[in-house]
């Protein structure tokens, strides 16, 4: 049960951390018209696919921070992980 709600705290946290990067931003990469422009890479993935990845980084990360806090750690680790 721990697990479980320190992984929406987390996801909550993540998730609302990308919407006020895309408040500040303004838009996602895929419509905006600066990133369009752009001379790219051929190998440059398609603008909509970075909300795609993204979203995925962050659910394993929400997992990933449940997993590591709900496991005995030290305060000098936890601490160091809040600061970063």
């Amino acid at each position: 049960m721990k697990k479980t709600l320190l992984f929406f705290v987390f996801l909550l946290i993540n998730f609302g951390g990308l919407y006020l990067g895309g408040i500040l931003m303004g838009s996602s990469p895929g419509s905006n018209t600066w990133y369009i422009n752009l001379q790219k890479a051929p190998w440059t993935p398609p603008g909509y696919f970075f909300g795609i990845a993204w979203t995925i980084i962050m659910i394993l990360y929400s997992i990933y921070c449940a997993r590591a806090f709900s496991s005995p750690l030290p305060k000098k680790t936890v601490g160091l992980f809040i600061l970063q």
